[in-house]
C-alpha cells in the first residue's frame, strides 16, 4: 500500500512537469510590451503577454520607466513573496517537511510530509488500511436458538414386536433336518480302561429271598465238609481268585529285543523236506566248490555247461520265443529294437522354406507333396525397422485352425526382434496334400525381415 502511494505521488509530479503550457486567452496577448492602452473590460487585468511570451505590465516604479517585459531568474522569488491566497506558495527546495498533514507550509514542505508519512510504519491505533488478516481469533460468544442432540418426537409409536390375536392358528409344515434327543452311536471297539479301587462305592443292601412255598428242590444242608477244586485241602485253603494258579494270556504291543548268543545246547533239525510243489526232491548233488552241497528240486545235479546261457558266437534266435540260449535271445531283441538313425520318422522326407522381406509381411511355405501330409517342426522370424512396433505372426494350413504369435519389431539402433518356436511333436497340416505357410507381420518403414520354417512330408 505504501509503495502504491509513493508511485502515485511521483506520477503526479511527472505529470506536472510534462503538462502543456496553459493556453493564454487571445485578449491578453499583445504584439509587444510598452505603454498599453487597455481595452474596456480588461482594466481589471494587471498584466498581458507579448507574442514571445514575455509578461507586460503598466506598473511604474519610482524613477523607473514605463511598461515593459518582466523577467525573473529561476528561484528568484523567495518563499512568501507572493501573498497567501493570491497564488500557491511553492516554497524552496530546502524547506523542511511540514509537521502535520494540514499545517501552514509550502507545497514542497507538504510533499515532504507526504513522503515521510507513506514510507514509515503504520501508526498504532484502531485505523485499518487495506485487507486485514487476524492471526489469532478471539473467543466470541454465539447467540441464537440451539437444539439439544436428542429431539423430542410426538405421535403414536409401535413397539418392534406387535401382539397378534388369532382365533385359530393355521397349520404350518416345518421342514429341515430333525434329530431325536438320543442319538445312536456306533463304535468299532470299546476302549480299555483301568479299574482301580479308588473312589466311593455304593453298598448293596442285602436281599431277602422270599420263601418258596409251592416248590421244594431237594434238601439244602450247609453242614459237612466243602471241597474246593482244584487240589485244595477241604476248608483249609483260601480260594484262588487272582489268577496266579493258572497260566494267563499276555498281550504285548511289541516283542522286546534280546541278544542271541551261541552259548547253550541247540537241537539239530532233521531234514524233513522231501518234496517241493508236488515234485520229489532229488538227492544231494555237488556243484563245484560253491555254494557246496545243495538240494535241487526235481533234478540230481546242476548243469555246468554253456548251453542255457550260450556262447558269444551264438547266432540270432529266429523268433522272440524260440528255443535259444540267452545270448541268442538277446541278439534277437537287439535286432528287433529300432536304432534311431534320424529324428524324422521312417520314409519321411525333410523339407525347409526360407524368405526375406522389407516393410511388408513375408511368407515362407512348406510346399506339400501330393498324397502326403505336411508337418511343421519349427519356425524362426526375425525383424527390425526404423521404429519399434508390435506385429502378429501367423501359421496357416495347420490342423484345427491358424496359429498366431506376437513379434516385437526392434528399432534399428537396438538390435533385432525374434519370434522362434520348435514343436514337439511336429504339427500336421489340416489335410493331406496341404501346404503350411509361415507369415510374418509387416515390420513397417525401414524394415527388414527373415522367415524360416522346417518340417517333413510323410
Amino acid at each position: 500500500m505504501i509503495t502504491k502511494m509513493k508511485f502515485l505521488a511521483a506520477l503526479v509530479g511527472l505529470l506536472a512537469l510534462f503538462a502543456p503550457a496553459p493556453v493564454i486567452a487571445q485578449e491578453l496577448v499583445v504584439n509587444s510590451c510598452g505603454a498599453q492602452s487597455w481595452v474596456l473590460g480588461l482594466s481589471s487585468k494587471p498584466f498581458v503577454f507579448d507574442k514571445t511570451g514575455n509578461l507586460c505590465t503598466n506598473a511604474s516604479g519610482g524613477g523607473g520607466g514605463g511598461g515593459g517585459a518582466i523577467t525573473a531568474a529561476s528561484g528568484a522569488f523567495a518563499s512568501g513573496s507572493i501573498a497567501s491566497g493570491a497564488a500557491v506558495d511553492l516554497g524552496a527546495q530546502a524547506d523542511a517537511a511540514c509537521g502535520t498533514a494540514t499545517g501552514t507550509c509550502s507545497a514542497i514542505a507538504l510533499l515532504k510530509f507526504l513522503n515521510t508519512s507513506v514510507s514509515g510504519a503504520i501508526p498504532a491505533g484502531t485505523n485499518v488500511i487495506g485487507h486485514v488478516i487476524v492471526d489469532t481469533a478471539p473467543s466470541t460468544a454465539v447467540t441464537g436458538t440451539f437444539w439439544q442432540a436428542t429431539q423430542p418426537v410426538s405421535g403414536t409409536f409401535w413397539q418392534t414386536t406387535q401382539p397378534v390375536s388369532l382365533a385359530t392358528a393355521p397349520t404350518t409344515p416345518v421342514t429341515g433336518t430333525f434329530w431325536q434327543a438320543t442319538q445312536p452311536v456306533s463304535i468299532a471297539s470299546l476302549p480299555s480302561g483301568a479299574v482301580t479301587n479308588a473312589g466311593t462305592f455304593a453298598v448293596q443292601a442285602a436281599a431277602t429271598l422270599a420263601a418258596e412255598t409251592t416248590k421244594v428242590i431237594g434238601t439244602v444242608n450247609q453242614g459237612g465238609t466243602w471241597t474246593v477244586q482244584p487240589g485244595n485241602t477241604a476248608n483249609t485253603t483260601a480260594w484262588k481268585v487272582d489268577g496266579s494258579a493258572v497260566t494267563q494270556p499276555v498281550s504285548v504291543a511289541s516283542i522286546p529285543s534280546h541278544a542271541v548268543t551261541n552259548a547253550g545246547t541247540f537241537a539239530v533239525q532233521t531234514n524233513g523236506f522231501t518234496s517241493w510243489a508236488g515234485g520229489t526232491l532229488g538227492a544231494m548233488a555237488n556243484y563245484g566248490t560253491s555254494p557246496g552241497t545243495v538240494l535241487v528240486p526235481g533234478v540230481n545235479n546242476f548243469q555246468t555247461g554253456s548251453t542255457p546261457i550260450g556262447a558269444p558266437a551264438d547266432t540270432v534266435c529266429a523268433t522272440a520265443t524260440g528255443t535259444c540260449s540267452l545270448i541268442a535271445l538277446q541278439k534277437y531283441s537287439n535286432s528287433a529294437s529300432p536304432t534311431l538313425a534320424s529324428q524324422y520318422p521312417a520314409t519321411a522326407v525333410p523339407i525347409t522354406a526360407s524368405a526375406t522381406g522389407t516393410t511388408a509381411a513375408t511368407t515362407a511355405t512348406l510346399t506339400n507333396v501330393s498324397g502326403h501330409t505336411t508337418y511343421i517342426c519349427g519356425y524362426s522370424i526375425r525383424a527390425n525397422a526404423t521404429a519399434a512396433a508390435t506385429v502378429t505372426d501367423t501359421i496357416t494350413g495347420v490342423i484345427t485352425a491358424t496359429m498366431s504369435s506376437i513379434l516385437w519389431v526392434a528399432p534399428l539402433a537396438s538390435g533385432i526382434g525374434i519370434d522362434e518356436n520348435i514343436f514337439t511333436p511336429c504339427i500336421p497340416a489340416s489335410a493331406v496334400s496341404t501346404s503350411i505357410a509361415v507369415v510374418s507381420g509387416a515390420p513397417g518403414v525401414g524394415g527388414m525381415v527373415s522367415v524360416r520354417a522346417w518340417g517333413y512330408s510323410l
